[in-house]
């Protein structure tokens, strides 16, 4: 955690600094390779350590429960948490961070398996939303309202040996995650300042460099944001989902679709047309509740 003492002087220490430019100085390499699919053994290692992390937490969970012999914590439950129910529906809206990867997945699949992509995409979707349910209610039946801290990891005994060996393997984990998940966004940056405001020319020393700096820049902030706002981090991704998965995830494709399908003459009806439209009025009403309530 980070309280005054991080902060000496209103600067941070020199702990955390030195800990900053260590993360800049490995991430920041990593983002200048343009080939990503070198990663591909590292993001299957990255999905192996968050495996590995939902199950060991949860065999910790087990163990704290049956030491209290199944009975609920002396702290108890909330069936609903009015002072941060909305920072949920911001939560949740990361659980469509990687519905962009459907289409190229499918795409990408033989004849067979395209025919039956959406019994597929249904049972990822049912297996997913089952793991979500359940290991949520696992953590909170395990620690009730004492369950306070932002990554659940956190609640685990900071002294067992399996937790910190877990821990260190997940933050490898992120050496290999980094690179991917901000890889689109380089590459849209990229895009609006080279070239459609620098005009530089691609496949140059020139651009190559520039790029470079751009993606040193943006890991730079990123560590900042990490650093300064730790301790509201829950309400920052609450915020960010609020704002970004409202118009991203809900309301583009809805406005896209009733143009595009709901409206049409030959494919098109009233029940789609519906359907949008509910949806895009959702959209604007989490956002407006969310984004005033969170803080």
């Amino acid at each position: 955690h980070l309280d005054d003492s991080d902060y000496p002087d209103g600067r941070i220490s020199s702990t955390y600094l030195y800990i900053s430019i260590f993360v800049i100085c490995v991430f920041t390499p990593l983002t200048w390779v343009r080939q990503i699919e070198k990663f591909r053994y590292g993001f299957m290692f990255g999905v192996s350590m968050i495996l590995l992390a939902v199950i060991t937490i949860s065999i910790f969970c087990y163990d704290i429960i049956s030491e209290r012999d199944f009975v609920r914590p002396q702290s108890g439950y909330y069936s609903i948490n009015k002072e941060r129910y909305w920072d949920m529906v911001g939560f949740s809206f990361f659980m469509f961070e990687g519905i962009g990867s459907v289409m190229p997945v499918m795409n990408a699949c033989d004849d067979r398996a395209r025919a039956n992509f959406p019994f597929l995409l249904a049972g990822a979707l049912i297996t997913l939303c089952s793991i979500y349910i359940l290991f949520s209610e696992l953590c909170y039946f395990t620690f009730g309202n004492n369950l306070n801290e932002a990554i659940v990891m956190q609640e685990m005994p900071s002294d067992s040996l399996i937790i910190q060996i877990v821990k260190l393997l997940y933050c490898l984990n992120l050496v290999f995650s980094y690179p991917l998940c901000i890889f689109p966004t380089n590459l849209v940056i990229d895009s609006i300042i080279f070239d459609d405001f620098l005009k530089l020319e691609p496949n140059t020393k020139k651009r190559l460099w520039a790029e470079n700096v751009s993606r040193a820049v943006v890991c730079i902030m990123g560590v900042l944001l990490a650093v300064f706002l730790y301790d509201k981090l829950d309400k920052v991704i609450a915020l960010s989902g609020t704002f970004l998965g409202t118009t991203v995830v809900l309301f583009i494709p809805a406005t896209c679709h009733y143009k595009l399908v709901a409206t049409s003459r030959f494919h098109g009806s009233n029940f789609q047309k519906g359907v949008d439209i509910f949806i895009i009025v959702y959209a604007f009403t989490a956002l407006v509740v969310c984004s005033t309530t969170i803080f």
